[in-house]
């Protein structure tokens, strides 16, 4: 019955539904294209991926360095990222949390994604064990995750290892690019 609570013509509508979805992928496509023209320059010579989820960002990030180690906790998206980044000779892959992970490799590059840090204790000093001398670090994040993420960037602001280059935010993502100085 028209009118009636349990009916929704508009999600009823698969063309409604499609267009919701090809939204999101543009929204998806978006922060992808901004998190990569953030970089500060073109090639990195080693490069480290925290929280890659399926690899969207991954798959694109691996143009940009000569290696990069890309790192997730969830097995099941773990999988995903690459079984998309299969053809990528230069992409490695580990099922590891950040307190895990041993402090000797130095990267020029560290891509985080905020929702890697929900479980960590102390992440910014354990991030920072990362980064080599001039390294770069791009910080991206969603809204949902911003009150945690703010703690996060507030610890990075204080550090006197970092230098920020650049901040990018819309309603839905924020973006943050630092330079290791120490």
């Amino acid at each position: 019955m028209l009118g009636s609570p349990e009916v929704s013509i508009g999600n009823a509508d698969p063309r409604i539904q499609r267009g919701k979805q090809r939204d999101a992928v543009a929204a998806e496509a978006t922060w992808v294209e901004v998190a990569l023209a953030a970089l500060p320059q073109l090639r990195y010579q080693s490069g480290c991926e925290l929280g890659c989820g399926t690899g969207r960002l991954t798959v694109r990030l691996a143009q940009h360095c000569q290696r990069l180690l890309a790192f997730e906790q969830s097995p099941q998206l773990l999988q995903q990222a690459r079984a998309r980044c299969r053809h990528l000779r230069n992409v490695s892959f580990a099922c590891l949390v950040l307190p895990q992970m041993q402090a000797t490799a130095r990267f020029d590059l560290v891509v985080l994604h905020a929702t890697a840090l929900a479980c960590v204790a102390e992440p910014g000093a354990r991030v920072l064990q990362l980064l080599r001398r001039s390294a770069h670090l791009l910080i991206v994040r969603s809204q949902r995750s911003a009150a945690f993420s703010d703690q996060f960037s507030e610890y990075m602001a204080r550090s006197p290892q970092l230098k920020s280059l650049y901040g990018y935010r819309t309603s839905s993502y924020q973006l943050d690019v630092w330079q290791c100085c120490a």
